[in-house]
């Protein structure tokens, strides 16, 4: 990456970052004042809706608009993108039943689409077609929407949550609805959120997983069928690294690289051979080495380190991409689709991001939601009222991707060595400073979250996987970036 000079604006900067892919091993980034924007959710797919982040940090949305889930000031659907009405410096989007959610550089939280449940967070339960900022809530790092509820993750380590709570997808120890964000009981040190269908989960920064809400099939992974309207551990569970909610179901991965997944399984989706629900987690792709995992609607998908595609469960609708509607409860690769750098979806239609930037599509599509500008519908040619196939959505803007960072200056005294690392990584801070320490793996996937009070720090790096990483410090009220290669 070659590096640049001054920016004369805020814009100016993430256009010019967002257009970035890669990074030199030496590079050290400072943003002052703004939330980082490396590692963007740049794709999202909810019931029958589907949201990008483009690079000049604006949104596109496609699919069902009946709600406003669109964004676009209009209650019509469409089947090509089309531009989100006044949102920019949008760093991340997540989308959920039939409501759309942004978070903006700033640290503020944008919703849009139905708010029948309060999902919307602005007070109300009128539904909006155009983005509307959900109030009292600032400093926001990560946001995930559910079905009828939302999520977001402050820079602080406490998760907010509001909308449906029949469930008790809130967390707040109680069943009634939120309409505006309400903090969820007893969780601090959290570094990644992750909103279910109707159960919520997170990670805490000692690598331990953490569940709430519906859990009739055993999706929350603490050995019962019981509903919990507040946090509870995942049993079993330790070193977690990423996960991922499905509909009554859970994915997750550890710092061992090892897949685990608990919840529902009538479709095979667990991906454990059999079809028998399991009420704490079982081990998965044991034979495999997998990068990231995604749960969705009863279907599952992996991708591999060689940058493939494994799906498993529900197959009804094309999920699979192989040109079949057969199912399976055993790991499916989808030939033909290679250097996949991670997957995305919520319901059937699913979003795969390759590394040469571009963007491939398959399942569903009644709606429009693959975004070619056709619709699959009911009693048409195809009977699962999909693509069955990957295409290419060569309509689409082009996204941020998730290593979206360039050298801007260095920040003096500032230190992160040896690099590449092979067991412990120094933090070197400038003389009577102390500073947040976020280590996030390729694809953004937080793996430590430290507090650093010493001018010389010793970071234990000897149980992660070989790789690409990004070390964010945020120190002397700026934000500054480097790229680790772990041997």
């Amino acid at each position: 990456m070659q590096p640049f000079g001054n920016f004369e604006n805020l814009r100016d900067m993430k256009t010019k970052i967002y257009n970035l892919t890669f990074l030199t091993a030496a590079t050290i980034i400072i943003i002052s004042g703004f939330i980082s924007p490396v590692f963007s959710q740049p794709l999202a797919g909810g019931s029958n809706h589907s949201l990008a982040v483009c690079r000049d940090s604006t949104i596109k949305a496609w699919g069902l608009g009946a709600d406003g889930q669109l964004g676009n000031g209009a209650n019509s659907s469409s089947y090509l993108p089309v531009n989100v009405t006044g949102l920019n410096s949008v760093v991340a989007v997540s989308a959920g039943g039939f409501h759309s959610m942004a978070l903006k550089a700033d640290g503020t939280v944008w919703t849009w689409g139905l708010n029948d449940k309060g999902q919307l967070g602005d007070g109300t339960v009128i539904s909006k077609n155009t983005p509307q900022q959900a109030v009292t809530l600032t400093d926001v790092a990560a946001i995930s929407a559910g079905f009828r509820f939302s999520l977001a993750l402050k820079n602080d380590g406490t998760v907010w949550a509001w909308g449906e709570n029949m469930h008790g997808e809130l967390g707040d120890g109680t069943t009634i609805d939120g309409h505006i964000p309400t903090q969820v009981n007893g969780l601090a040190g959290v570094i990644a959120i992750e909103a279910g269908y109707n159960h919520a989960l997170v990670i805490k920064n000692d690598s331990t997983a953490w569940a709430w809400g519906w859990n009739y099939y055993g999706e929350l992974g603490d050995g019962t069928t019981v509903q919990k309207n507040s946090p509870v551990q995942v049993s079993n569970l330790t070193s977690v690294k990423s996960i991922s909610g499905g509909s009554y179901y859970t994915i997750a991965q550890k710092n061992d690289e090892t897949v685990w997944s608990w919840g529902h399984n009538v479709f095979g989706q667990l991906g454990d051979g059999t079809n028998t629900d399991r009420l704490t987690p079982v081990q998965i792709l044991s034979t495999y080495q997998i990068k990231s995992v995604l749960a969705q609607y009863w279907c599952s998908k992996a991708v591999k380190s060689d940058g493939t595609v494994l799906s498993w469960g529900l197959n009804d609708f094309g999920n699979f991409g192989d040109g079949t509607v057969v199912g399976s409860n055993v790991p499916v690769p989808l030939n033909g689709l290679n250097g996949i750098v991670n997957v995305y979806g919520m319901q059937h239609h699913t979003f795969a991001l390759r590394n040469d930037s571009t963007v491939w599509a398959w399942s569903e599509n009644q709606e429009g939601q693959i975004g070619d500008g056709t619709i699959d519908p009911i009693g048409g040619p195809e009977p699962c009222w999909c693509k069955k196939y990957p295409l290419e959505l060569t309509t689409l803007c082009k996204i941020s991707t998730p290593l979206n960072v360039n050298s801007i200056e260095s920040q003096p005294g500032l230190e992160i060595f040896p690099n590449p690392v092979s067991d412990v990584l120094n933090i070197r801070l400038p003389q009577n400073s102390n500073a947040i320490l976020r280590i996030y793996d390729a694809i953004g996937r937080p793996v430590i979250s430290e507090k650093i009070n010493s001018s010389n720090t010793r970071i234990n790096f000897d149980e992660h996987a070989g790789g690409i990483y990004i070390a964010e410090l945020m120190c002397a009220n700026k934000i500054s970036y480097q790229k680790i290669i772990k041997q």
